[in-house]
């Protein structure tokens, strides 16, 4: 599958991503929907209320107290105190190396509800051509038999021309047909609009061909350990595919010389996030220059799109390394790497004994202790390659009309706290002020899933699951290719309407809530204003202010990446943007282990920012209601527990320390502390003394 990354912000990373109308909101009443109202207004009896409330129970409002802490003090540890009790209580499931009370417990019940549409899909697929795809898939990824008798037979034509190489002018046809397929090796193209110009579609081609997370895990002495372990795994791999022990230990070696040399020359996370330094427009003669090793003309004409001249690359230095590795490693190196690219991208597809290997690289990286049941990799894999299918599914069965009118009800009103808060920031000019005005009013939002549902057109096997996931994943980048033609859609979905996430697009000025997200934790009918929007109003808020965090700030209302900002407010913004910075630079995740201030700066201001605005619409929809008590807290309270709860999370601490080191998101604890410690409205409700955690003498703001 291409990279769709590049710009795009998305509420959180889950572990299972590893394998990220009207432009304005439409008026809404200035109440939440019938379900909120109905309990906010119920006569439940509770604790004692003052005078001008009515009291109800904690879960009468949508909070748990179980998952609470009460020991724990709120001003210290508000993350303990709000999810202490689900903590000590929960334990982490064997097959997972996270968990959380929000997103994982969504994904489960997502999961069995569609593990129960693909498999009656897969007993009787009927006529309808949707139920009989996702039955075909489906029921081919469950058939372990014809897997294991199916062998590599799948994959063998392609690693046939892997192994044909012998000089290194085949390199680059081999690099060329793999793409054709969705396998990736060496760089990676991501298909998506022009960032000066977002009225048109421009294809950049992006750094990637490594196999471990990250760069560093290659370069850095801190990861020796799993360098060896990868090591080891590559030749374990080869020997299965069919390589005798001495040729698969020369694979292994081959792959560890030609992924440490494209390390060396690729940017690190930080770099990547410096978005006007990934904007190198180069046209096809260009790039041919750069990297004369390839040809280009043979590529593009692959890719089904012969004729295509506009294109970028995110790192002229990766590009010319790649140049200079594709002659300076031997053909029998790039022959090596390019057959294990294609085992370690098809692994999933392949016989047990690939899957558990692969299984062993994973635990190894994250400590999960045991490998997931085959029908939840299997539901994963089906919604992955016919997310259009696999998503209407979902939506006839789990989305309610009700809640895509809350979500809109808290988008305007998040938008129009956003709006009041612009006259107060002291630190902007008329002018910059007026274009985040202009910014503001243009931000479309995508809720629930696809104005139209799209259809593929590739036949299924239901014995053959290999040949399945290269016809998806093939007709999947000729799709790509194929938006260069065509007008901007922006209204595209690039998500399975399942999809328990949230995200923001720059280019397009755009927020998508996904059909998935909209349940408990996040929305539920039943619970009051204040919690709803300290659950999902915080998500609305942190995609809002995704459009103006440090990278989001690039672009102006129409998408275009532009300085629409004067010098003044520019040093201001930065100053702001440090201070988060070196606040979260203090926060140890792990002894030892502290969190990238400057690599998750932009989710840190939209964490901030989000649940600000949340708040703001909270108090602005409750103004002038009669209060309600819940569980002796004050409705400011349960925002803020509704907060808190929503990101109750557990993790091995080796996912912890993969994922700092990789993931622009700070750890759960952290999302919680650092925005909520820099709200001073927090510590106005819990009493929190000055010089506490949650009450800092330093409180850094942004919006």
């Amino acid at each position: 599958m291409l990279n769709r990354t590049l710009l795009v912000t998305c509420l959180s990373a889950l572990p299972a991503s590893w394998s990220c109308g009207s432009a304005t909101p439409p008026a809404a009443p200035a109440s939440a929907s019938a379900g909120a109202n109905a309990a906010a207004n119920a006569d439940t009896p509770g604790e004692t209320a003052p005078a001008t409330g009515r009291s109800v129970a904690l879960e009468d409002v949508g909070l748990s107290t179980a998952a609470m802490d009460p020991s724990a003090d709120p001003c210290v540890d508000f993350y303990r105190y709000a999810c202490g009790g689900w903590i000590d209580q929960t334990e982490l499931p064997a097959d997972q190396p996270r968990w959380s009370r929000s997103f994982s417990e969504i994904q489960k019940r997502n999961e069995l509800l569609l593990k129960d549409v693909f498999e009656r899909a897969a007993a009787d697929p009927g006529d309808d051509p949707i139920t009989a795809a996702i039955g075909a898939y489906y029921g081919a990824c469950m058939d372990e038999a014809a897997i294991e008798q199916h062998g590599i037979a799948g994959i063998e034509p392609l690693l046939a021309k892997a192994r044909a190489i012998k000089k290194w002018k085949q390199i680059g046809a081999v690099i060329t047909e793999l793409h054709r397929y969705g396998i990736y090796p060496a760089f990676s193209p991501d298909i998506d609009q022009d960032f000066k110009h977002p009225d048109k579609i421009t294809p950049f081609l992006y750094q990637g061909g490594l196999g471990l997370p990250d760069r560093d895990y290659y370069l850095a002495d801190q990861f020796a350990k799993q360098r060896e372990f990868y090591a080891g795994h590559v030749a374990r791999m080869m020997a299965l595919a069919g390589m005798s022990e001495a040729d698969a230990k020369r694979a292994a070696a081959s792959v560890m010389k030609i992924e440490t040399e494209l390390a060396k020359v690729s940017k690190t996370r930080v770099e990547m996030r410096d978005i006007p330094k990934l904007y190198n427009k180069i046209d096809r003669s260009g790039l041919a220059k750069v990297v004369k090793n390839i040809d280009w003309d043979a590529y593009f004409a692959a890719q089904g799109v012969p004729e295509l001249t506009d294109l970028a690359v995110t790192s002229i230095e990766f590009f010319e390394g790649l140049n200079g590795l594709i002659k300076r490693a031997t053909p029998r190196q790039w022959s090596d790497y390019l057959q294990w690219v294609i085992v370690r991208t098809a692994a999933p597809t392949l016989p047990k004994a690939f899957v558990d290997e692969q299984f062993a690289m994973r635990q190894a990286l994250t400590g999960q202790k045991e490998q997931q049941p085959r029908w939840k990799r299997c539901v994963r894999a089906t919604d992955a390659a016919l997310r259009e299918y696999t998503g209407r599914k979902y939506v006839e069965q789990r989305f309610s009309p009700q809640s895509k009118q809350a979500v809109t009800m808290m988008i305007r009103a998040i938008s129009d706290a956003f709006a009041a808060e612009l006259p107060g920031y002291d630190w902007m000019d008329e002018q910059t002020r007026a274009g985040a005005a202009a910014k503001r009013d243009k931000m479309a939002f995508l809720i629930g899933y696809p104005d139209e549902w799209k259809t593929y057109p590739f036949s299924l096997d239901p014995k053959t699951y290999t040949e399945n996931w290269l016809a998806a994943s093939r007709y999947d980048n000729q799709m790509q290719w194929e938006k260069t033609k065509k007008p901007v859609d922006r209204r595209e979905w690039n998500w399975s309407a399942a999809m328990v996430n949230a995200s923001y697009h720059p280019l397009r000025n755009t927020m998508t809530f996904p059909a998935g997200i909209l349940q408990p934790p996040f929305f539920n009918p039943d619970a009051t204003i204040a919690v709803n929007l300290g659950a999902l109003g915080m998500v609305v808020g942190h995609e809002l202010t995704h459009g103006f965090d440090d990278n989001g700030a690039l672009f102006d209302a129409d998408g275009a990446m532009r300085n629409w900002w004067s010098d003044a407010v520019a040093k201001n913004f930065d100053d702001k943007k440090q201070c988060l910075v070196d606040q979260y630079n203090a926060f140890e995740v792990l002894p030892g282990v502290h969190i990238n201030g400057q690599l998750t700066l932009g989710e840190n201001i939209a964490d901030l920012g989000g649940v600000k605005l949340a708040y703001r619409a909270y108090k602005a929809l409750r103004k002038d209601a009669e209060p309600v008590v819940a569980g002796g807290f004050t409705e400011d309270q349960q925002f803020f527990l509704a907060v808190g709860q929503t990101w109750c999370s557990k993790s091995t601490d080796e996912i912890a320390r993969m994922l700092v080191q990789i993931d622009p998101h700070s750890p759960p604890e952290f999302r919680v502390r650092g925005a909520l410690s820099n709200l001073p409205e927090f510590a106005e409700a819990f009493d929190c003394k000055p010089g506490t955690p949650y009450h800092p003498d330093n409180v850094c703001e942004v919006w």
